[in-house]
């Protein structure tokens, strides 16, 4: 008996996971079908729960059905696959409790949650594909009507910052990935452009890895990297060089918004150019701001290892652009305003949210190498220009 019930217990182990589940109690979660009739009928619904309108939701499930093999099964329709991804990334929710929510098992959910994300991830490739030298020639949309920037900054195509996303790393790799506020981070180098839409996304180094740095690893490891055109450049903080292709702010000088917002007027030509620049480099800012008010994946405790979260990471900046694009309002969007920095960008000091206006003795040296060759120099010849353009404008 003993022996048979060795050889058959393996069969009936097997028999009681797969075949004689028992159904999940309505107590636990609302099921799908409430939940579909809560999104449908209630568009604040819709958008917390989801972070999206539900006329850009059911965009996203037709594309992602047509066009990245997310499938219907006989159980799961699309859309309560893609909802599933959508919960998990904009609450940090455990794969368990939106299998609560959802009425699903955890292997379920956790299989769909890696099929969509699969599909997310080929979306993100599309959205940010590569721009052509004559793309980045353009000048950006608006930009020419707002007397604030032009002419001044006329060959501005974006701006581009560094930002840290958790993951969880474990044993002896995680010492790596400890940032300037000790959590497990990834260093993500973005550049948006004028209208808050990711043109760039660089993810996978680990969050001791200084900005200048990531972007030198970037160029020189990333063949879709947009190098900008001559004459044209990104807007970036003090953590880079001034350098061409970058335009850095004057160092030494007050340059973060909440200095001239709470403290008094720019003084002298150094500070007014701080002042406008910031405020142009700000939409980069705000972009972070809103991408990460709306998946709290991206900055909360962290649930994934680094490909899963570069993955993630990737595919949110891709929904991020997917939403911008449908031009439907977006409550997140709107309160993103001009010269508005979500205020946990910054720390007590008014610094960025990794302190850049100071940085390591290294990295300084890093950045003042950068900025005595030929193309420091010429930025900074840029950068004189423009700063004496605005000066006189308003003097």
């Amino acid at each position: 008996m003993d022996v048979m019930e060795a050889l058959f217990r393996p069969v009936i182990d097997y028999y009681k996971m797969y075949y004689n589940r028992q159904p999940m109690g309505a107590e636990w979660g609302l099921g799908w079908s409430n939940i579909k009739t809560r999104i449908y009928n209630y568009p604040r619904d819709c958008l917390h729960l989801l972070r999206m309108r539900i006329e850009v939701f059911t965009r996203l499930c037709e594309t992602l059905h047509t066009d990245f093999g997310v499938r219907n099964t006989k159980n799961i329709s699309v859309e309560e696959t893609v909802a599933m991804f959508l919960v998990i990334c904009g609450h940090n929710m455990t794969q368990h409790s939106v299998g609560l929510l959802f009425g699903r098992a955890q292997e379920t959910v956790g299989r769909k949650f890696q099929e969509c994300l699969k599909a997310c991830r080929k979306l993100s490739g599309r959205l940010l594909k590569k721009q052509s030298p004559e793309q980045l020639r353009q000048v950006p949309r608006g930009l020419r009507d707002n007397t604030q920037y032009w002419p001044y900054f006329n060959g501005f195509i974006g701006a581009m910052d560094g930002t840290h996303c958790t993951v969880m790393v474990a044993g002896g790799e995680a010492a790596r990935f400890y940032n300037r506020h000790s959590q497990t981070s990834i260093n993500v180098l973005a550049i948006c452009n004028y209208d808050m839409l990711f043109t760039y996304i660089f993810v996978g180094c680990p969050g001791s890895v200084h900005d200048a740095r990531v972007l030198s690893y970037a160029m020189e490891r990333d063949s879709t990297f947009p190098i900008p055109p001559p004459s044209k450049y990104y807007l970036v903080d003090s953590g880079y060089a001034n350098t061409r292709g970058y335009l850095a702010p004057f160092r030494g000088h007050r340059y973060h918004l909440p200095h001239f917002q709470v403290g008094s007027p720019p003084r002298g030509e150094e500070e007014l150019f701080n002042r406008w620049h910031s405020s142009l480099r700000s939409v980069i800012e705000r972009t972070f701001g809103v991408w990460k008010k709306k998946w709290r994946i991206l900055s909360e405790f962290p649930r994934y290892g680094v490909e899963i979260q570069n993955n993630i990471i990737i595919s949110t900046a891709g929904l991020h652009n997917f939403i911008r694009l449908s031009q439907i309002q977006d409550f997140d969007f709107d309160d993103a305003y001009i010269d508005a920095i979500p205020r946990e960008q910054f720390n007590s000091n008014g610094e960025g949210e990794e302190g850049e206006e100071g940085g390591e003795g290294e990295e300084v040296i890093f950045l003042q190498e950068q900025e005595e060759t030929t193309d420091g120099v010429y930025m900074q010849t840029i950068r004189e220009g423009i700063k004496q353009q605005i000066w006189d404008a308003f003097h």
